[in-house]
């Protein structure tokens, strides 16, 4: 009997899981801004994904995401990530940036709850992940430019050093 309880709770317990159960993150939130080919800006306000908790967390068990809700995975050191729809239950677009901040690939509105990897297969520099279908509102498109943090309002914060917290990619 003891074994059909546990093996019930294994299969079934995270389908009766509610939003009072889930830990709740505080997010820091910092500036995006994306550069068009077209030569137009779009800023956004994003959460911060920076910790590990944080990156695992994501944008997971939220009911829906908001056109205005943005959320940043920056990578440092740069590395191939992979990011699946695990827990997450609305659509979403997900942005892939090089480390010289043109956009590398968009995933356009990745099926929710989906366990199959989505990855460029290349280094980026971090990971943008806006609601599902946002980045076709926005015209965003592969090689358009993605800059976070104080370098989205002083370009002068271009220092060189690698801080995930700001990602300022030379200027073309």
């Amino acid at each position: 009997m003891r074994l059909a309880v546990v093996l019930g709770l294994l299969l079934f317990g995270t389908a009766s899981c509610s939003d009072s159960d889930i830990p709740r993150l505080s997010f820091a939130r910092i500036p995006v801004q994306l550069e068009m080919a077209s030569g137009a800006r779009k800023l956004l306000e994003a959460e911060l994904a920076l910790s590990v908790a944080e990156q695992e967390r994501g944008l997971s068990f939220r009911d829906a995401i908001h056109r205005d809700t943005a959320m940043i995975f920056p990578m440092l050191p740069p590395r191939t990530a992979s990011f699946w729809m695990k827990d997450t239950r609305a659509a979403l677009d997900m942005i892939f940036i090089r480390t010289d901040g043109r956009i590398a690939m968009i995933a356009r509105k990745v099926k929710p709850l989906d366990l199959r990897p989505v990855s460029t297969g290349t280094p980026v520099a971090g990971v943008l992940e806006l609601a599902g279908g946002r980045a076709d509102e926005l015209g965003l498109r592969e090689g358009d430019r993605v800059n976070w943090g104080d370098c989205v309002q002083a370009p002068s914060a271009r220092s060189g050093e690698a801080n995930p917290v700001n990602f300022c990619p030379p200027a073309v």
